[in-house]
């Protein structure tokens, strides 16, 4: 199903930076307007009453599950009309927990019209070599969709957490989340995209950053 779905569509990756609040319908009919909608994680249970961050989502990527005891919920996906789940594929360094998560999500009822499906493995340690550090969900969506035939890939609302989680402005204060994953090498290789794939384009506020950094 994955082929299928992704291939030659025009596909958003939105991630919930605290700086899309306050665009309200306009950002929304923006993220609406292409064929896929990508988001990761729990983004599809987010408070976001006035549906900024878009009111539904096709691709899910990322695990269904995490150390602090969050379990995904089927019924946000189910209510956002996800079709298909992406799940991070098992590497050595969070082999318990993924075995967790994923028997976790296989003993789940899903809907119909829900289908899962793993990440390519040897893809996947590639990228994870070439960072140095295990990818964001969002960034390794965009380089996956590519990889899957994606006719265009938009990388909306990614600050790498300059600005906040979409709720919360504190998030970087109370996370260790860049020593996880080596935030500069992600946003790197994102600007490395940008000049070598015509299919991959990115926000104002994205290209901003990478410009001041990397131009």
């Amino acid at each position: 199903m994955s082929a299928e779905l992704i291939k030659g569509k025009r596909c958003i990756v939105v991630a919930p930076s605290r700086y899309l609040r306050g665009r309200g319908k306009a950002s929304a009919d923006f993220i609406d307007s292409f064929d896929l909608v990508v988001k990761t994680t729990d983004m599809c249970e987010m408070r976001d009453p006035i549906g900024e961050l878009g009111k539904r989502c096709d691709v899910w990527y990322g695990m269904p599950g995490n150390a602090s005891g969050w379990r995904v919920s089927l019924d946000a996906l189910k209510a956002q009309g996800v079709k298909l789940m992406v799940l991070q594929p098992l590497l050595q360094q969070y082999e318990k927990a993924w075995l967790e998560y994923v028997n976790w999500i296989e003993a789940q009822t899903l809907p119909t019209t829900l289908q899962y499906t793993f990440a390519d493995k040897s893809f996947y340690e590639s990228f994870v070599k070439q960072l140095n550090s295990v990818p964001l969900s969002g960034i390794f969506a965009i380089f996956d969709l590519l990889q899957r035939g994606a006719a265009q890939v938009f990388a909306y609302g990614h600050d790498f957490y300059r600005s906040g989680y979409f709720f919360d402005s504190d998030f970087m204060a109370k996370t260790t989340l860049s020593d996880w994953h080596h935030l500069d090498s992600q946003m790197q290789a994102v600007w490395k995209l940008k000049q070598c794939d015509t299919r991959f384009d990115c926000d104002e506020n994205l290209n901003y950053l990478m410009n001041q950094k990397y131009s």
